[in-house]
């Protein structure tokens, strides 16, 4: 006894045809027949479409509301390229009248890379005492289990926590340099990124200071 093989019709195929071959007794083109069907099983499932768009922002609403919301604090710092005066000679650029505009580049790149630097971070770490307080690891985020509890450690990890947070920005038409520093603390965050911008002034101030008790000194040698 000789089997045949049987095909199930595929309904969807067919029903495809049936509307394409319909919209071309109609006399229009394949194109606008494509587009017309399109259409149709558009209209068809819009609903279902609608269903799927709405779960979606639902999910994506839920997602953003359990999110631990992050603050970002900004504080802006004026830099200018004051030369040092050491025996009453001011630094002088390649022409003679004073710095060029190279040497003010080097200079407010130098300045970034103080902000930037470890030595700043644990500058504003000791002062903010930042390796003894848990409400700054908190706000960073880190788990209790991954505080060490002793102080050097403690303190290492929070001046690197304030490196990976923290952003410089500094246009080169302006030389306002702006502080940004990241946590899910607010007022921490302010009172960080102002600590930053207080540090590099005071750190400025102590290069000057120490600049002219060499120079004195300098000069009280020579004296002598």
């Amino acid at each position: 006894m000789n089997t045949e093989p049987v095909f199930q019709p595929q309904t969807g195929m067919k029903t495809q045809g049936r509307y394409q071959a319909a919209y071309l007794a109609a006399g229009e083109n394949p194109n606008s027949a494509n587009i017309r069907q399109v259409i149709a099983a558009v209209r068809r499932h819009l609903w279902m479409a609608l269903a799927i768009v709405g779960a979606v922002v639902v999910l994506a609403l839920i997602s953003t509301l359990l999110d631990t919301p992050r603050y970002t604090a900004d504080t802006s710092v004026q830099i200018n390229d004051q030369s040092d005066e050491v025996l009453g000679s001011q630094f002088e650029g390649a022409n003679g009248t004073g710095p060029s505009d190279w040497d003010i580049d080097r200079f407010l790149n130098t300045q970034l890379d103080v902000l930037q630097s470890r030595g700043l971070a644990e500058r504003v770490a000791d002062r903010l005492e930042l390796g003894t307080r848990e409400r700054f690891f908190s706000a960073m985020e880190v788990p209790t289990s991954a505080i060490a509890g002793d102080q050097a450690q403690d303190r290492s990890l929070a001046v690197d926590l304030l490196r990976s947070n923290l952003e410089i920005d500094l246009p080169r038409a302006t030389r306002v340099a702006t502080i940004s520093l990241t946590s899910t603390d607010a007022a921490l965050s302010a009172d960080i990124a102002i600590a930053f911008a207080e540090e590099l002034i005071q750190a400025n101030l102590q290069r000057r200071f120490d600049g002219t008790s060499y120079a004195r000194d300098f000069v009280a040698e020579q004296l002598e």
